[in-house]
């Protein structure tokens, strides 16, 4: 005849199945948030240059400004 499974090994194959459960639920929200940051980068991108061609960008795309030093004006008297 065929023996009945223990109390423990049943635990221990549903922590098993929990776990895995857990890390493929974690492996994918990692791969969405990957494809959401490069599809977000992608289409910054995309405007920066259409923003650049128009001429309403300050500076060239993907190029961060440095800000003007502020020069005080000497008091008048």
């Amino acid at each position: 005849m065929a023996q009945q499974p223990s109390a423990r090994r049943m635990a221990t194959w549903i922590v098993a199945v929990v776990v895995v459960v857990i890390v493929v639920v974690g492996l994918l929200w990692v791969r969405k948030q990957r494809a959401t940051r490069a599809s977000t980068e992608a289409t910054r991108q995309q405007v920066e240059e259409e923003l650049y061609r128009e001429g309403e960008l300050g500076h060239r795309p993907g190029e961060v400004p440095t800000p003007q030093p502020v020069v005080p004006s000497p008091p008048t008297t």
